[in-house]
């Protein structure tokens, strides 16, 4: 039983001395043999939080100057709306000939060409809510020129091959007449 007090004694020894400090020539810290360890891994975790705290601003700091000019850069989704094609030198496409079934089926191709490039001003002048980078409004609007140079390509092509089967037939009807 005097061992047991003995061993308790010196338990509570060792950690009451940990909550008297010592004189400041001596030791200029508390006497906590167990506590050491804990402190240091706690003071290499502060470190270890500092330095990565002080590289996030340094980061944040290196990333706000080009931050601001890309803000700086944002502009309006908008498209001018002066800027569109008459399609009416196309009326006259699928005119010429006899059959009224081949008059038709060129009007409906017409009439579909002119219907898709009415969307395309329309989805055009929708403005965005959110503002956009001044690149990708240029690239929005090379996707808007290249389709409508795809639409003035099918329609080039429509008239194309209305006059080539509509010459002969005009040229014949010049000799008939003659």
């Amino acid at each position: 039983m005097r061992y047991v007090l003995l061993v308790i004694a010196f338990f509570v020894m060792s950690v009451g001395r940990a909550q008297i400090p010592l004189p400041p020539k001596a030791l200029p810290f508390y006497f906590d043999i167990k506590g050491l360890l804990i402190r240091q891994i706690e003071g290499s975790q502060v470190d270890g939080f500092k330095n990565r705290a002080s590289s996030i601003s340094r980061e944040y700091n290196t990333t706000l100057l080009t931050t601001g000019i890309e803000m700086a850069a944002r502009t309006n989704l908008s498209f001018p709306s002066h800027a569109r094609i008459s399609l009416s030198d196309y009326n006259d496409v699928g005119k010429y000939y006899l059959s009224p079934i081949t008059r038709r089926k060129f009007r409906n191709e017409v009439d579909y060409i002119e219907e898709a490039y009415a969307l395309v001003l329309y989805l055009s002048s929708i403005g965005a809510s959110n503002q956009v980078s001044r690149g990708v409004k240029e690239l929005i609007g090379e996707k808007y020129i290249d389709i409508v140079n795809m639409l003035l390509e099918e329609l080039e092509a429509l008239e194309r091959k209305d006059r080539t089967n509509t010459y002969m037939r005009r040229n014949a009807l010049k000799l008939i007449g003659k």
